[in-house]
């Protein structure tokens, strides 16, 4: 268990100080967007589907794009926890 702590931090060092601060703040900025992008996303894709729309190879396709959007959202987030960063996260308004 001290072993695994002990490459954390070694993990960690390899990071400079302005740089980490600057990585610790990023996924913030990141998530946002991509979830303004999927919310976007989302909104599209249930406009077609309505019934007087009714596209549904469109709505299909905004539907893996919104769910494309949330991986690469938690993709950059298991970067940051393997690299020992913290990821701090906001509300969306």
């Amino acid at each position: 268990m001290s072993e695994t702590n002990n490459f954390r931090k070694l993990v960690v060092e390899n990071y400079e100080t302005q740089f980490k601060f600057f990585l610790d703040a990023l996924p913030d900025i990141f998530l946002y967007f991509k979830k303004i992008h999927s919310y976007s996303k989302n909104f599209t894709a249930y406009h077609f589907d309505r019934f007087d729309v009714a596209l549904p190879g469109i709505k299909n396709y905004f539907l893996h794009e919104s769910s494309e959007e949330n991986k690469h959202a938690q993709i950059f987030m298991k970067y940051q926890n393997c690299r020992g960063g913290k990821i701090v996260l906001e509300n969306i308004e």
